[in-house]
C-alpha cells in the first residue's frame, strides 16, 4: 500500500508503454518481499484475488496500469467532463475520437493522424476488447454517422444533421429490448416526421448487427455506456480494474479440488465462495481471519508433507500429539 499510490501517479501522469517484462519484474521483487526471499507456499495469482473469492486483494500492478490508461477513453465518453486535454485529444481529426471505441478498422485508417496520448490508450483498449470476447458489443459504442457497416449514413447527408441533434451513438438511443420508438426520439431529439424512413433503416441495421441478445456481467461496454449516459462520477480506475481483473478468469478452484480429493467430498462452487466469503467477513480480528485463511487455502506444511519431503517417519506424526500418522490438512 506504500508503493501502489506512487506507481499509479506516474502511470496516470506519463502516457508512455510500459512492457510486460517490467511488470513481471516488479511483481518477482514483490514476491521476494512477501515470501523474505524463500520458495513461495501461493500463487502469485491467487494472492492478487479479492479476499471474499479466496486472496489477499494484493494489487495486480499491469491491470492497475491498464485501468489507469483507459480511464481517459472514459472521460472521452463523459460529457459532463471538462478539461484541457480531453479538448486537444477530441479535436486531433476531423471526426470525433469517440466512434474509433467501437470500430477498429476505423482507428487503423486514422492511426497515423493520431498522437502517442491517444494510442495507448487505445491500443490497451482493443487489445482487452479482444481478450474477453466483447468485439460485437463494442459495436454499441460506434456512431450512426460514422458506422461504415450502416450504408444510408454514407449516402444521405441527413445522418449528419442528425447527430447534431444528438443521435450520435447507438448505445445512447437503445435499452436492453431494443432500438428506442421513434416516438421517443422525436421527444428527445426533436426528429422530424420525415426522418421516420431513416429512423426505419436505422432499425433494421440495429436488430441485424448491433444488437445484443445476451447480457452478462459488468464489462469495459457497460463503463463506457454508463459514462456516455452520465452514470459515472466517482472510482473510475477502481471500476475499470475490477474489469480487468475479472477477464483474467482466476480462481481457486484448484484448492477446492484439494480439499474434494483429501476429505472425499464433493463442493460446490457456491459452497466454496461461501467459505471464503465467511472467512473474509467473520470476524473483525485480522490476525484470526489471516489465520483461517492460511487453513482454508492450505498454506500449512503438514506432518504428510514433511514426511515426503524427508522421508523420515517421526517427522510424519501430528504435532499435537495424538498419535496420528501422516496428519494431513483435514486431521
Amino acid at each position: 500500500m506504500i508503493v501502489l499510490p506512487q506507481l499509479l501517479f506516474l502511470f496516470q501522469s506519463l502516457p508512455v508503454e510500459v512492457p510486460i517484462k517490467q511488470f513481471n519484474e516488479w511483481n518477482r521483487t514483490i514476491s521476494r518481499f512477501i515470501w523474505q526471499n524463500k520458495k513461495p507456499r501461493i500463487r502469485y495469482k491467487t494472492l492478487c484475488l479479492p479476499r471474499d473469492k479466496g486472496g489477499m486483494s494484493l494489487p495486480c500492478l499491469e491491470n492497475y496500469y491498464k485501468a489507469a490508461q483507459l480511464q481517459y477513453v472514459v472521460y472521452w465518453c463523459k460529457e459532463d467532463y471538462d478539461a484541457k486535454w480531453k479538448e486537444l485529444e477530441l479535436n486531433q481529426l476531423d471526426i470525433p475520437l469517440q466512434p474509433l471505441l467501437g470500430d477498429k478498422t476505423l482507428k487503423t485508417i486514422y492511426s497515423s493522424k493520431l498522437s502517442d496520448l491517444t494510442k495507448i490508450p487505445l491500443n490497451i483498449w482493443f487489445k482487452e476488447i479482444c481478450n474477453s470476447n466483447l468485439e460485437r458489443k463494442a459495436r454499441l459504442l460506434r456512431w450512426v454517422e460514422h458506422d461504415r457497416d450502416f450504408r444510408p449514413a454514407q449516402l444521405d447527408m441527413r445522418f449528419k444533421e442528425l447527430t447534431r441533434k444528438g443521435i450520435t451513438s447507438y448505445c445512447l438511443i437503445s435499452s436492453d429490448t431494443g432500438l428506442d420508438s421513434f416516438q421517443q426520439l422525436q421527444e428527445n431529439h426533436d426528429l422530424d416526421k420525415k426522418d421516420f424512413y431513416r429512423y426505419l433503416q436505422l432499425r433494421h441495421h440495429f436488430d441485424r448487427n448491433i444488437r445484443i441478445l445476451k447480457e452478462g456481467d459488468l464489462d469495459l461496454i457497460d463503463i463506457l455506456i454508463d459514462a456516455y449516459k452520465g452514470k459515472i462520477q466517482r472510482k473510475v480506475v477502481s471500476r475499470l480494474y475490477l474489469c480487468l481483473q475479472l477477464y483474467k478468469k482466476l480462481s481457486t478452484s484448484y484448492v477446492k479440488c484439494n480439499w474434494e480429493r483429501e476429505a472425499n467430498i464433493i463442493l460446490t462452487e457456491d459452497d466454496w465462495l461461501n467459505i471464503c466469503e465467511i472467512n473474509a467477513s467473520t470476524t473483525s480480528s485480522g490476525q484470526w481471519r489471516e489465520f483461517a485463511w492460511k487453513n482454508i487455502i492450505r498454506f500449512f506444511i503438514t506432518p504428510r508433507r514433511k514426511y515426503l519431503q524427508s522421508g523420515r517417519t517421526e517427522s510424519g506424526h501430528c504435532w499435537r500429539q495424538c498419535n496420528n500418522v501422516m496428519a494431513g490438512h483435514c486431521h
